[in-house]
Formats: C-alpha cells, sequence, structure tokens
C-alpha cells in the first residue's frame, strides 16, 4: 500500500513539474509579460526597460495601418477589455517591444511585424508583443500578445502563469477572479481557480480566459489554442502555420478599463 502511495505521490509531483515545450529563455520572456509585471507596476521606465532588455525584448516603433495582426481578436472572447477610453495625462508615454523576431530597423510597420511574427511562428520560435504604459515614467499598464507553437504540452506555458498570477492576486484584499473555458464548443465557468488551471492542463484544442481584481491591481489573461477545424481555417486564410495565441491586461488599480 505504501508502495503504490507513492507511486502516485511521484505521479502527482511529475505532472505538478511537468515542463513547458518551451526552452528555458522563452519561459523568463512569457513570465516577464504575465505574473512578473504585476512586481513591475509603479516602478521606474529605466528599470523596467532593463529588465525586459536583458531578456531580448527590444524596444520598438510600431507603425499601424490597421493591418491585421496574426491572432484571433481578443474582443471575441466575453470578458475581453475593450479598447482603452483614457483621458491621459501630459505625462504619459508608451513603449513598445517585440521578442523572438530578429530586426534590421526598430522602426515597422504593423503588416511587416505580422508577417515576421508568422515566419518566426512557423520555425518554432515563440513570439511575444508588449505595450507598456508609464505616468511619471513609472509604469502603470501592459498589454501583451503572446505566438507559441503548437505542441503536446504547451497549454502547460497558460496553467503555469495562471497559478502564479492567482498566487500574487491571493495575497492581496478585496479580490475577485472569475475564470472559463470553452472546449468543443461547451462553455464552463469557473470561480475555483485550481479547477480552472486543472481542467486546461488536461485538454488540448482550448479557449480559456480569467479577470481578477484586487485593491492594488487588476489583469486580464486570455489563451487560445485551436481545434482542427480552427487551425485548418487558419491556414486556409494564409497563415503559414496554425499557432496559439495568448493575451495579457495588467493595469495598478483595481479595475482594468472596459
Amino acid at each position: 500500500m505504501k508502495k503504490i502511495l507513492f507511486a502516485i505521490t511521484v505521479t502527482l509531483a511529475f505532472m505538478a513539474c511537468d515542463p513547458v515545450d518551451l526552452p528555458k529563455k522563452d519561459s523568463k520572456a512569457l513570465d516577464a509579460v504575465t505574473y512578473e509585471a504585476l512586481a513591475q507596476l509603479g516602478k521606474d521606465r529605466a528599470d523596467v526597460e532593463k529588465t525586459l532588455t536583458s531578456l531580448g525584448f527590444i524596444p520598438v516603433e510600431v507603425e499601424y495601418t490597421y493591418t491585421s495582426v496574426p491572432d484571433p481578436s481578443p474582443c471575441k472572447f466575453a470578458n475581453a477589455p475593450a479598447f482603452r477610453k483614457d483621458v491621459l495625462p501630459r505625462d504619459f508615454s508608451v513603449q513598445q517591444y517585440v521578442y523572438g523576431i530578429k530586426l534590421t530597423d526598430t522602426h515597422i510597420k504593423d503588416a511587416d511585424l505580422a508577417q515576421m511574427i508568422q515566419s518566426a511562428v512557423a520555425k518554432g520560435n515563440t513570439c511575444i508583443t508588449l505595450n507598456a504604459e508609464f505616468i511619471n515614467a513609472q509604469l502603470f499598464y501592459t498589454s501583451a500578445s503572446f505566438y507559441l507553437p503548437i505542441t503536446p504540452k504547451v497549454n502547460y506555458a497558460y496553467a503555469g502563469v495562471s497559478d502564479e498570477m492567482y498566487k500574487q492576486l491571493e495575497k492581496k484584499d478585496s479580490v475577485q477572479w472569475l475564470g472559463d473555458t470553452r472546449v468543443a464548443e461547451e462553455t464552463t465557468n469557473f470561480t475555483d481557480h485550481a479547477k480552472f488551471s486543472s481542467s486546461i492542463i488536461s485538454a488540448q484544442a482550448i479557449q480559456a480566459e480569467e479577470k481578477a481584481y484586487c485593491m492594488d491591481f487588476s489583469y486580464y489573461l486570455m489563451w487560445n489554442y485551436p481545434d482542427e477545424e480552427t487551425q485548418s481555417a487558419i491556414l486556409e486564410e494564409g497563415f503559414k502555420s496554425p499557432f496559439v495565441y495568448g493575451w495579457c491586461v495588467i493595469s495598478s488599480g483595481s479595475a482594468i478599463n472596459e
């Protein structure tokens, strides 16, 4: 009996530590724009940029012409934050960053950026784009998109990030958290984060999103591992390969703008 219990314990421990199919540097980059970004809120711009560039993020200027970027629109998800509508103060500034893309110029058109992301992910690379917003040169808001190749354990990346963000939330007061998943057209709502995380690890094709608030910060996290039908549609639309898409929005204060 003891041997059986020991075997179960080892198996569960292995599952909990099961490595994500990402290079270590990519995992660090993903951590930096998700749960580690919570600790960066309120930090000076110079310190934030130093941290990001040390991980391989490149400051860029993206020229937007409303070209479709290579991802499903976050606004298709019921709880996704809408575009920001704030009247921002004069001391507001923003910096854009990219990760996982080789650049010859830091001034990029959005159509070119979309092609670069498609090519990089098709080669098995992880790409991240980040908008970091500052007031009085201190970080108060981030919006990060991440693009990952489809691999058997890629959902562990989302579950790991989600778990770490929730740990930070639990330390705060006035906490609210809600999550939901959609698998094979069936939507499940969650108020228990552990069950939410477990459902993601046990799935393959899945859409997931969660929204959280506390007195100090708020965040929205989304994940889309496309099913076979959607993967085929992605290829038919001219993309070089199907991919997993995620989005993370973090804000100082108790609510993300809607």
